[in-house]
């Protein structure tokens, strides 16, 4: 018999709903964050043949229609959180059924809620990442794993799913603690023999399964690129930068975490105090056996990864807090009781206050500018040319550079490669776009701790000319001084160049009009002034136009 929702689960379903209704608006204009183009250009190499990374990039396979659709990558990105919506929509149905292992429904859609609405997740819980996947696959695979009424097929499915996330994204491993606490909990409560060797059976089959999985994606994956770097070298870099050595690599970002969620943190910790009562003083518990609160507390162990997580972002929370809910929901429950029913019916509006709060704090956070110069380079360059900028913005094209994360940074820091320099003479992309403090003309807002070497950034200002706010187009900066003494200069990208001075110029002993365009080939070429100061600004293209509506002012990202 299908029981009838409360007055209380009908509030509670409202603002569910009317939290998503929220982020469902804020996926169309929140701004896209450096990480989720960076994700989305992925899926171009791939067309394009030239990802080469196999780890944590099979989910190319999964968008290869994203390209198709959108006047830009903005629209892209806007449609793939739409469908990351949808996961997270996955993600709360099994998250609910996980906490009704152990709670009411009440306390389980007011964990649901609280979940939802933490100001991380509500910003950044549909980012296009592989964090709302990995996460709705391994919930999912929790639920399977510890539902009553246990199947052969829903082993093998769980494990498959968590070979899925692995594939999607490494710090998967993360969440191996919650089933190891699982079986390690069934284990010690088991009464016999058959018991016990039927829960090491279990387990040791959910890992076979797994990684039996994770292997297979991994070859099919890897039959579809054309090459692959080294996998040992992978690994090791990548352990070395994401598992940090300092305690707590973000401190910044957990502080906005505690103080921006409060309340969220003294319910958990109330759960939690619960879970350790229970466990330590063997207090009856309604749980149902599948989940004793004992359980639900070894799931809080991924927060334990904050603590030495380098990628610890805002971002990351969905993925760390989710097993968390049950311990959530269990503190909602001591809420719930007699004595705190003022303080549960303030809990229990909290959900859509926050959430409203966070979204007039950030709505204007929009794409807008972002939007637009994706429009201007597209019309500037109808086909695709490579370029420099942060984090593969126009992932249409091919980016050249590495991608300018904190990671990429350090790595360009501590190896002292002139990388822009090298790009630069071997082959000059078109333009650059100045989407990061580094890669600014004007080294004043360059907010980092860092630089760019010093050949490199001169190179670039050198051979990069602002054509449209912060887009910047291959040229040539020249200052003649003398109509007799010619002046050379080197070309690192044969094609037409246009004189943007508004006097004529001689370059190579020929007259070049203002606007004209002149072939030149790569290498040195000469110019002299036709008057007696000139500064010659020669630009890559055919008297490329500039847009006449005037660019965006500030930065084109800004923050989390």
């Amino acid at each position: 018999m299908v029981q009838r929702f409360s007055s209380i689960e009908k509030f509670l379903l409202i603002q569910i709903a009317f939290i998503f209704l929220l982020r469902t608006h804020l996926a169309f204009v929140f701004e896209i964050n450096w990480d989720e183009f960076y994700f989305l250009s992925h899926i171009y190499q791939y067309q394009r043949g030239e990802l080469t990374g196999v780890f944590q990039t099979s989910f190319v396979h999964l968008f290869t229609w994203l390209p198709l659709v959108g006047s830009n990558e903005v629209d892209q990105v806007i449609l793939a959180r739409l469908l990351m919506l949808i996961v997270n929509g996955i993600t709360a149905y099994f998250l609910y059924k996980i906490c009704r292992l152990a709670v009411s429904r009440p306390s389980a859609l007011l964990a649901i809620a609280l979940y939802f609405s933490f100001s991380f997740i509500f910003r950044h819980g549909a980012s296009f990442r592989s964090d709302p996947m990995i996460t709705c696959l391994l919930i999912s695979s929790v639920w399977l794993v510890i539902s009553p009424g246990k199947t052969t097929l829903k082993l093998i499915l769980a494990g498959a799913l968590i070979g899925l996330a692995g594939s999607f994204n490494i710090k998967s491993v993360l969440y191996a603690p919650l089933f190891g606490v699982y079986y390690l909990y069934n284990f010690l409560r088991a009464k016999d023999k058959t018991t016990i060797l039927s829960t090491i059976k279990e387990a040791t089959g959910l890992l076979l399964i797994a990684a039996g999985s994770f292997v297979m994606i991994y070859i099919f994956h890897k039959a579809t690129l054309p090459t692959d770097g080294s996998a040992t070298q992978y690994i090791t870099g990548a352990a070395s930068k994401t598992f940090s050595v300092d305690i707590f690599p973000q401190p910044y970002h957990l502080n906005n975490a505690f103080v921006g969620n409060l309340i969220f943190i003294v319910i958990l910790c109330l759960g939690a105090g619960y879970s350790v009562i229970i466990t330590k003083d063997h207090v009856p518990c309604d749980a149902k056996p599948s989940l004793h609160p004992f359980v639900g507390l070894g799931f809080c162990l991924v927060l334990l990864s904050l603590i030495f997580y380098r990628n610890s972002f805002p971002y990351f929370y969905l993925f760390a807090l989710a097993p968390c809910i049950v311990v959530l929901a269990l503190g909602v429950r001591l809420l719930e009781s007699s004595r705190f029913k003022t303080i549960y019916a303030l809990v229990v509006c909290l959900p859509a206050i926050m959430a409203t709060i966070l979204y007039n704090n950030i709505f204007h956070q929009t794409n807008t500018n972002q939007k637009l110069y994706l429009s201007v380079i597209h019309k500037t360059f109808p086909e695709p040319v490579s370029y420099f900028d942060r984090s593969t913005m126009v992932a249409s094209f091919p980016k050249k550079g590495f991608f300018m994360s904190t990671w990429g940074i350090e790595n360009y820091v501590e190896n002292r490669i002139p990388v822009f320099k090298n790009i630069v003479e071997l082959e000059a992309p078109a333009f650059l776009l100045e989407n990061s403090p580094l890669l600014s003309l004007d080294e004043s807002e360059n907010t980092y701790l860092v630089s760019l070497l010093a050949t490199d950034q001169h190179i670039l200002n050198e051979n990069y000319l602002p054509f449209w706010g912060r887009l910047r187009v291959l040229g040539k900066s020249v200052t003649l001084s003398n109509e007799d003494s010619p002046v050379s200069f080197q070309i690192f990208r044969e094609g037409h160049y246009t004189n943007k001075d508004i006097a004529p110029v001689i370059i190579n002993e020929q007259t070049v009009m203002p606007g004209e365009a002149l072939y030149l080939t790569k290498g040195v070429h000469t110019a002299r002034s036709t008057l007696a100061d000139q500064h010659l600004r020669l630009l890559w293209g055919e008297n490329l136009s500039t847009p006449i509506q005037p660019a965006p002012d500030g930065p084109i990202f800004t923050k989390f």
